[in-house]
């Protein structure tokens, strides 16, 4: 699925880089970085097939490839860095990397913490149940559990919307196990995420409704006190 997403591998290195070029604060980052000779790039490592540790222990995915590209083009070595998702931008904003490229959701309270770069793709939000769940609807999760990565927007969402327990997870592929064990009765996720890697797996799952387009993008320490979306 990777090959149909060259040309937005290419923009996104373009963008990053332009940014850090018109941005005095990314400016002085750009200078600290060529000098260490490397990119440090963020990701969950738990977001497949946008990112994930494959079996010889190698982080791949889109946003491995999206990140990489960004540093080749920036004559840099890129370091794929894996965190929890739930302490990522803190982590940016505390230097110990220097970009987040991980499927980030543009949000109006991040975007008063950090600087976004893009969108590279969109997606869109579903709720995911087993195929022979009796839930037809959104309406019918009524007092269900749903499962969620914790500081994902989808935990957000679910906590928004109210009328069923939540419990928090790691990532996608421990979240998936728990659906397919019957520990939670759906799971929010990025529509283009989930049906993607399901359908190589061949499992029992379906959606129970979309909901609405969201807005993945790679993700700068602000460069001023009033951070800002950069649109490519």
């Amino acid at each position: 699925m990777f090959d149909k997403f060259t040309g937005f591998i290419a923009a996104a290195a373009i963008t990053a880089t332009a940014v850090f070029a018109v941005a005095p604060a990314q400016a002085d980052d750009l200078e600290k970085i060529k000098a260490a000779g490397e990119l440090k790039i963020a990701m969950s490592g738990q977001y497949p097939p946008f990112n994930f540790v494959n079996e010889k222990n190698e982080v791949v995915g889109f946003d491995a490839s999206i990140g990489s590209a960004i540093a080749e083009r920036m004559q840099l070595k890129p370091q794929l860095i894996t965190t929890a998702w739930d302490g990522i931008v803190a982590g940016l904003r505390a230097g110990k990397f220097d970009t987040v490229v991980g499927s980030m959701t543009i949000t109006p309270e991040r975007e008063k913490a950090v600087d976004f770069v893009g969108p590279y793709y969109h997606a869109g939000r579903a709720v995911f149940v087993k195929e022979d769940s009796a839930v037809q609807k959104l309406d019918d999760l009524k007092d269900k559990t749903l499962g969620v990565t914790l500081g994902e927007t989808h935990e957000k969402w679910a906590r928004e919307q109210g009328g069923w327990s939540i419990r928090t997870y790691k990532g996608l592929p421990e979240l998936m196990l728990e659906l397919n064990a019957g520990r939670v009765d759906a799971m929010p996720s990025s529509s283009t995420t989930s049906r993607s890697w399901w359908r190589s797996r061949k499992p029992d799952r379906r959606s129970a409704g979309s909901i609405r387009l969201i807005s993945k993008a790679a993700v700068l320490r602000s460069a001023s006190p009033s951070a800002r979306t950069i649109q490519s």
